[in-house]
């Protein structure tokens, strides 16, 4: 500990003798004379506040230093969706597949404190000694998981992250952005062959998480080309055995994306599995990523908006109509005029 002063503490020496004079020599002559034991305490008190006093006055600081060593840590981050198995399909090389790819990591990282945490849509949190990669996830979303990392290590000594991944991310944003503001080095193990082999995938679905029964939601479907031959692409949206809409658009060129808007109706409230389904083509690679399946709550109310105003004007006006437009809500319009002309009529309407 160091306790330390605003002033020099030289001059606090003087001072309290000072005090400690002043508050004798105020009571060496009382009126009624006290006896000596209660003098002295008066004394003793008078001087011990005054101390206090100047003592706060001289703005004191009691510093404590404590030093904590953290060894350095490594995360390793590892793309547990299912992509990844895909691209362990595709190689022809067996050393190449992303269990050895794993133990390599394991191994060049010997003595250290290693982290692995698989990831597909957010980070799977997991017990460090038993980690399970099952590659079951059916989204990968990059940035999130090197944001939650980031969060998450804090405290430690995060060192640096080792991203092992395809590539491939289908959900968030771009993590590029995130990796230019990362507070420590970022090393990527790329997994899979760089060579384009012959596939048609869906890429993306986009759609509200919540919706109002009665309404149309909207399902916008990113289907993107892989060295396939010109052709018609038919995109179902499903829900069990039921086909709910259905689109035909060409093919993009290899290499290229298209879009394709569906909806479907919500009817009934509860949460609606779906699946989105593309049509197989002749020597694709896989068949795995020619579908994708989501979840949409579908809600039994609609949201209820008031608009409160002081008098009647035309950007109010303006905004209720854009409002009345959600067909999922129930817009109020109050003027606070209209309410005190209905409670205050004029005479001439009485």
């Amino acid at each position: 500990m160091n306790l330390t002063f605003g002033i020099s503490p030289v001059w606090l020496v003087v001072l309290i003798i000072a005090a400690s004079a002043l508050a004798w020599w105020s009571y060496r002559n009382t009126t009624p004379e006290l006896p000596p034991v209660r003098k002295g305490l008066l004394i003793t008190l008078r001087g011990i506040a005054l101390a206090i006093i100047l003592f706060l006055l001289f703005e004191p600081l009691l510093q404590r230093e404590q030093e904590v060593r953290l060894e350095p840590s490594v995360s390793v981050l590892v793309d547990a969706s299912q992509s990844m198995l895909l691209a362990d399909s595709l190689l022809d090389d067996p050393s190449a597949s992303i269990a050895s790819k794993m133990e390599d990591i394991e191994q060049s990282l010997g003595g250290m404190d290693v982290d692995i945490v698989p990831f597909s849509d957010e980070l799977i949190v997991q017990d460090s000694s038993s980690v399970d990669l099952d590659w079951s996830g059916s989204r990968t979303d990059m940035a999130a998981a090197l944001a939650g990392i980031a969060r998450s290590s804090e405290d430690e000594n995060l060192a640096a992250v080792v991203l092992v991944s395809d590539g491939l991310y289908n959900e968030g944003s771009n993590p590029i952005h995130v990796a230019e503001r990362f507070p420590v080095p970022i090393l990527s193990v790329v997994h899979g062959d760089s060579t384009a082999r012959q596939d048609v995938r869906i890429q993306q679905v986009i759609t509200n998480e919540l919706a109002y029964s009665g309404s149309e939601v909207p399902v916008q479907v990113r289907i993107r080309n892989e060295s396939t031959p010109v052709g018609t692409a038919t995109v179902s949206l499903m829900d069990g055995g039921e086909m709910l809409d259905q689109v035909s658009v060409p093919l993009p060129d290899s290499g290229r994306e298209t879009t394709v808007d569906m909806s479907f109706e919500a009817d009934e409230p509860g949460l609606r599995n779906l699946r989105v389904v593309l049509n197989r083509f002749p020597d694709e690679a896989t068949y795995r990523n020619n579908e994708a399946r989501f979840s949409v709550q579908v809600l039994d109310q609609k949201k209820s908006i008031l608009v409160l105003s002081g008098s009647p004007s035309p950007d109010g006006a303006a905004l209720v109509r854009l409002l009345s437009q959600d067909e999922t809500s129930d817009v109020m319009n109050v003027s606070l005029r209209w309410l005190t002309k209905r409670s205050n009529p004029s005479p001439s309407s009485q």
